[in-house]
């Protein structure tokens, strides 16, 4: 499961591992593993373990799911 935290947005966005837009490396502002300018993209083993860490660290950041993944599950 990944997290999405986008800081311009205040967005956060559930992924699941095997999306299409999960980034293979680090862009100029967005970091895996951590944050960069722009926010990051952090790993989970689940979906609960990440709502429970990012609800503490980024209050009043909208959470949603991954269109593309909610796609996938019907």
């Amino acid at each position: 499961m990944w997290l999405n935290v986008d800081f311009p947005t205040k967005k956060l966005t559930l992924h699941e591992n095997t999306c299409i837009f999960i980034p293979s490396k680090e862009s100029k502002h967005k970091g895996i593993y951590g944050f960069l300018r722009d926010g990051g993209w952090l790993y989970f083993d689940t979906r609960y373990e990440a709502l429970i860490e990012t609800a503490h660290k980024h209050p009043g950041f909208a959470c949603g799911s991954c269109m593309w993944c909610a796609s996938k599950d019907d």
